[in-house]
């Protein structure tokens, strides 16, 4: 939400940030369905782990450009990254639980989540 108010910050028109949230999620979206079937290849842990890392490097290297095509290339690279994550993750946590861990385990990844995201929101506001 912040990198949003960035964008348009930073000279970009509001069309631009629909763009690049479209290409986020256009990315999450097409690459799922492939990104579980390589999970279930390659393994849960290797996937999480690239997720994490693609997501990483791309919404990183975000805040160090200007240019529009590199923007939505990375937006692309980062959308690519929750699709991995999110195909890959709780099946992740299922497999490395027992079951009746998995309430708290699941509540906790939820709660650490949306915390971890309302502070990075409030925290340009302090």
């Amino acid at each position: 939400m912040v990198f949003n108010l960035y964008l348009v910050r930073s000279g970009f028109s509001t069309d631009f940030v629909g763009l690049f949230l479209m290409v986020d999620m256009l990315f999450h979206g097409l690459v799922a369905f492939p990104a579980g079937l390589i999970a279930d290849r390659t393994g849960r842990r290797r996937a999480v782990f690239f997720a994490i890392c693609l997501n990483l490097a791309a919404r990183g290297s975000l805040l160090f450009t200007t240019g529009p095509v590199t923007l939505l290339a990375l937006a692309a690279l980062a959308g690519t990254g929750e699709a991995f994550h999110g195909s890959a993750g709780r099946p992740f946590i299922m497999e490395n639980c027992r079951p009746q861990e998995r309430p708290l385990l699941f509540s906790m990844n939820t709660i650490c989540n949306l915390m971890s995201g309302s502070l990075g929101s409030a925290l340009p506001l302090v």
